[in-house]
């Protein structure tokens, strides 16, 4: 359990906010964590979660586009025009999509369910 323990301001203005866990005292690998007699402490700036935000985002969205750049060989468009670019990529984004969930389910599964819907 975390709770609040104070705030601060840095030298640039940005606002620091200061947690502090109350899990410490039980925790059995306390000494490898924090040598603190008070325990751990966190800090966080007001804005953290859109940096978590962003960080999530990379973790998820840039992995599809890495594996088609990198893997699949896919660098650069081969249209040029909105439209145009804008059907390309959603071609690449159902092969994309296909391939996944043929390795997700097989495809005699996929097909069974197209079948059915």
């Amino acid at each position: 359990m975390h709770r609040f323990a104070s705030k601060r301001t840095t030298k640039d203005q940005r606002l620091i906010y200061l947690y502090r866990t109350t899990s410490c005292k039980e925790c059995p690998v306390r000494s490898a964590c924090t040598p603190s007699k008070r325990g751990r402490y966190i800090n966080r700036w007001e804005h953290e979660h859109v940096l978590d935000n962003l960080k999530q985002r990379k973790e998820i969205i840039e992995h599809v586009f890495g594996t088609i750049k990198k893997i699949w060989g896919y660098g650069a468009l081969l249209l040029s025009g909105i439209h145009n670019v804008l059907s390309e990529f959603a071609l690449m984004m159902i092969t994309y999509n296909m391939r996944r969930a043929i390795n997700i389910v097989g495809v005699g599964s996929l097909i069974q369910y197209l079948h059915t819907t």
